[in-house]
């Protein structure tokens, strides 16, 4: 039974090693995986706040449950495959909801971002 969520966890890990929207933070781990959002150009602070907003979307339904945790010193999101009633199905139905998350928290991050900016520009 471990053998399969062990599998499960690193066809997650194989599926974000691939995925443009994230990147992991730290090896797979039996049946842990710990990864963020991809976005390079924000700061630590903001990178917090912004895989936060992925896991508020993810779990919201209540249909997926995700985690926030640090990795050597850095936010990350943390998926486990706990459940021995986890199928395939499930990892995929979650890659889908992380791809819609990240899309909504990064367009929410960039409106902000774009915000500031513009308080900014229009303070002087």
């Amino acid at each position: 039974m471990i053998d399969r969520q062990v599998e499960m966890a690193g066809n997650m890990s194989r599926w974000i090693e691939q995925s443009q929207e994230f990147t992991l933070v730290a090896p797979q781990s039996l049946t842990a995986v710990a990864f963020q959002l991809n976005v390079p150009s924000i700061n630590v602070e903001e990178l917090k706040e912004a895989n936060r907003a992925v896991v508020d979307l993810v779990n919201h339904n209540g249909q997926r449950w995700l985690s926030m945790t640090t990795v050597a010193g850095r936010s990350a999101i943390r998926m486990m495959v706990i459940s021995y009633l986890t199928e395939e199905r499930h990892i995929r139905e979650l890659q889908a909801a992380l791809r819609s998350a990240a899309k909504q928290a990064l367009a929410s991050f960039a409106v902000d971002a774009h915000s500031e900016v513009h308080e900014l520009v229009g303070s002087y």
